[in-house]
């Protein structure tokens, strides 16, 4: 990692090198002035702790991505009870993809 990875959330642990922990209140990362391409790829483990509620089935962002210069967005997520779910948008046109099958559990092991 370089200088500007956040240390306090890196964790020595993990699948590869090591991963980084977000408590899912008061932990991000912000990468400014980034355009997505047009093609790319989004890979990612999450071990989960705990569930938001998803009042309204609201997702509960895991990885937000929208620019205040892009009319293009993501966000992956959950829904209630761990159901994944990724929302994009394509200018004004806005589309789910959820597995109504699939419900992730919750995870008591800790990093």
């Amino acid at each position: 990692m370089n200088s500007k990875t956040p240390h306090l959330l890196w964790k020595n642990v993990g699948t590869g090198n090591g991963a980084l922990l977000f408590d899912g209140y008061s932990t991000y990362m912000e990468i400014k002035e980034y355009t997505l391409p047009k093609q790319f790829v989004l890979s990612f483990w999450i071990a989960p702790r705990a569930f938001d509620n998803a009042i309204d089935n609201k997702i509960s962002s895991i990885i937000d991505y929208s620019a205040k210069t892009d009319i293009n967005s993501f966000r992956v997520g959950f829904l209630k009870h761990g159901q994944l779910a990724i929302q994009y948008s394509l200018g004004a046109t806005k589309q789910y993809i959820t597995n109504d099958e699939l419900f992730l559990p919750k995870t008591l092991g800790a990093l």
